[in-house]
């Protein structure tokens, strides 16, 4: 079975809507993760106490929603990239899969700081506390 240019060039197409649909950014963590960041700091104003404890916990979200921030950029600028590099007739697979992988590896990097930020505030709280930071009011 032999691949056509233009059956190539179509595959390209779909990969690339296939990243700007279901690829990551921050906005897409809110989505994913199911809370934005704000709502969960007002969570923490709400459940914890007043005093160093609370403070430590919303400075280490604050410090995840900045890299978060800081990722996104690199997203939209890799996003770009891949749709200048799918517009033109002659691209190859082979310029395409850094820029995937760039994608990929700040989709990855992205979870894993989350899951970071999640491990440090749960290790901070009780677990009472932590029942109502996660607690949804709207289910």
């Amino acid at each position: 079975m032999m691949i056509t240019r233009k059956e190539r060039g179509q595959v390209l197409i779909l990969m690339g809507a296939w990243w700007l649909l279901f690829g990551g950014s921050a906005a897409s963590v809110l989505v994913v993760y199911d809370r934005p960041v704000s709502e969960l700091k007002k969570a923490v104003e709400r459940v914890i106490p007043s005093g160093d404890r609370r403070e430590v916990i919303l400075f280490d979200l604050h410090l995840w929603e900045s890299g978060q921030e800081q990722r996104d950029e690199q997203v939209r600028a890799d996003r770009k990239k891949l749709m200048e590099t799918l517009r033109r007739k002659d691209t190859q697979p082979s310029e395409v899969e850094p820029i995937v992988g760039s994608l990929d590896a700040t989709f990855l990097e992205m979870d894993r700081k989350f899951l970071d930020v999640r491990f440090l505030v749960k290790d901070k709280v009780t677990s009472a506390e932590w029942a109502q930071l996660v607690a949804r009011g709207d289910r």
